[in-house]
Formats: structure tokens, C-alpha cells, sequence
């Protein structure tokens, strides 16, 4: 089960009243490489035995215009649904390592001091989240 860490932080507006910031995202896999059967650490894209491999997904309030894995930029894939930006893209965790998404996000809002909404997802490790205002 992975381990997930989520960290926003958003920037005041500038004088266009442009909001900017980010959402990174840590993933920890904690699988071995090996001493598990197969049908354990495996998986069906012909990775390295205990990657751990998922479409990660952010629905943002702000249109994501980035984004990274470990500092590197990577092919994006935006849309809207419920009226929330999303932004989603493939991430690949090796076997006891981690990774950090990073969603580069920038535009306005309607109301810039609206609050923080997260939903959580039924997992058995409770996501760390964290929210800072610049």
C-alpha cells in the first residue's frame, strides 16, 4: 500500500490578481524487489518487479500549467470535471523508493480566500496533508 503526502502551497495574488502555486504530491512504495511471489510485487507492464505503477490525478480550484516527477517535466493531460481543473498523468514508484509529483498551478479565482477542500480516499494509511498561504 502506498504511502501518499500531500503538500499545497499557494502564493498571494499578484497585481492581475493572478494566483499562483503548487500541489506536490509524495508517493512512498514500500514493496520489496524481491523475496514475493510474483503475483505479489508483479505487475502487468513489464516494469522491475515491485513497481508500483498509477494514474495519479489532481483536481485543482486553479488550471494546472505544469507538471514533474522528481524535478523533471512531464507530458500533461488537463480537463474539467464537477467544475474542478484536472490534471492527471502516469507515475511509476519503484520498489522501496519514493517519488514527488509536483502540479504547477496559476489563475483566478473568484474567491481568493476560499478554503482548502480535500477528499480523502479510503486507504489503510491515512494521507499526510499540508496547506500554506504565501
Amino acid at each position: 500500500v502506498p504511502l501518499v503526502v500531500i503538500d499545497r502551497r499557494i502564493a498571494a495574488p499578484d497585481v492581475d490578481s493572478v494566483i499562483s502555486g503548487t500541489v506536490s504530491v509524495k508517493l512512498t512504495n514500500n514493496a520489496p524487489a524481491s523475496g514475493l511471489p510474483p503475483y505479489v510485487i508483479g505487475n502487468p507492464f513489464e516494469l522491475p518487479l515491485g513497481t508500483n505503477r498509477l494514474l495519479l490525478s489532481a483536481y485543482t480550484a486553479l488550471p494546472t500549467k505544469e507538471v514533474s516527477i522528481d524535478g523533471e517535466a512531464q507530458p500533461l493531460r488537463v480537463s474539467g470535471v464537477f467544475g474542478w481543473n484536472t490534471a492527471a498523468l502516469l507515475v511509476d514508484v519503484p520498489p522501496k523508493s519514493s517519488v514527488t509529483v509536483v502540479f504547477a498551478v496559476s489563475g483566478r479565482l473568484d474567491n481568493p480566500r476560499g478554503r482548502f477542500v480535500t477528499w480523502r480516499q479510503p486507504l489503510v494509511r491515512v494521507p499526510t496533508l499540508t496547506a500554506a498561504r504565501g
